[in-house]
């Protein structure tokens, strides 16, 4: 059944019933959007459903070595943003988002003060963790490429990058429901 005048799942078969493939997306070379030592990664975002997939958008160098990225974990009802390098990262959990609704989750990070923000309030921090780098590549799932896991299912409003760390009060109000 399709909903509209157009088609939009249709895979054309001959003899045999075939499986669309989830869609997927990811955009490398974008190195002079990012800047490792500060920023914000700041997403719109909701799960499908709440079942026991992790979801995650990470920005990386593709390698997996340094990397940083937003998940939303429905086990728990949790986001966790996390930074990986050779030398370790800070990882930030929050206990109490419905995946299944839209949330503002800005993940704010430079040398010192690594902080999440959920709908308009800042609900963790840390002044410990290392500092990724190189970072070039966007991606809807774990940020590594062979093989990429934790794909990113459900829905996507806003994405933005910013190159520095912005104020307390900016990120209030970019985050505000």
């Amino acid at each position: 059944m399709e909903l509209g005048s157009y088609v939009s799942s249709y895979v054309p078969t001959l003899a045999s019933s075939v499986t669309r493939l989830a869609d997927t997306a990811s955009k490398t070379g974008i190195s002079s959007l990012i800047n490792s030592t500060e920023g914000v990664f700041f997403v719109e975002i909701k799960g499908f459903q709440n079942d026991t997939i992790s979801r995650r958008i990470s920005l990386s160098n593709g390698t997996g070595t340094e990397k940083l990225f937003i998940d939303l974990q429905a086990t728990q009802n949790r986001v966790r943003c996390e930074i990986v390098t050779p030398s370790g990262g800070p990882s930030l959990s929050y206990i109490g988002i419905v995946q299944t609704n839209f949330n503002k989750i800005a993940f704010s990070w430079k040398s010192g003060n690594f902080q999440i923000w959920l709908n308009g309030v800042k609900v963790i921090f840390t002044t410990v963790g290392n500092i990724p780098s190189g970072l070039n590549q966007l991606s809807f799932w774990n940020g590594i490429n062979s093989p990429p896991n934790n794909f990113f299912y459900g829905n996507i409003k806003q994405l933005q990058l910013y190159k520095i760390s912005l104020t307390d009060t900016q990120l209030t109000t970019l985050t505000t429901l």
